[in-house]
């Protein structure tokens, strides 16, 4: 979506961030249950508002947290079941579109 746009995307794990200075905008998060952007969170600790930053995650959520216990390792399960990804692929498009569209000039 963001290159459709005409801009760079870049995808870095999160212990190899070492930085954001040289990003105009960032866009972080996990699919990792409770350790959203952990890793790359302290590169974004301290900097003043200097661009734009989106963050996304999913996980526990309530209080306490629910699940409180470890996430179990579905792997087996799947292929056994032949069940597959569900996430909402049209949702996560439409919100990538949001974002590109935010950091178009004039936008």
């Amino acid at each position: 979506m963001f290159t459709e746009r005409g801009w760079d995307a870049v995808v870095v794990p999160p212990e190899q961030v070492e930085g954001i200075d040289s990003f105009d905008a960032v866009v972080l998060g996990s699919a990792v249950l409770a350790q959203a952007g952990e890793g790359a969170g302290g590169a974004l600790q301290g900097r003043p508002a200097a661009r734009p930053v989106w963050l996304f995650s999913s996980g526990p959520i309530g209080d306490p947290p629910k699940p409180e216990e470890d996430p179990v390792d579905v792997t087996d399960i799947m292929q056994a079941t032949k069940a597959g990804d569900f996430r909402d692929w049209d949702g996560v498009r439409a919100w990538a579109a949001e974002i590109a569209d935010a950091l178009q000039p004039g936008s």
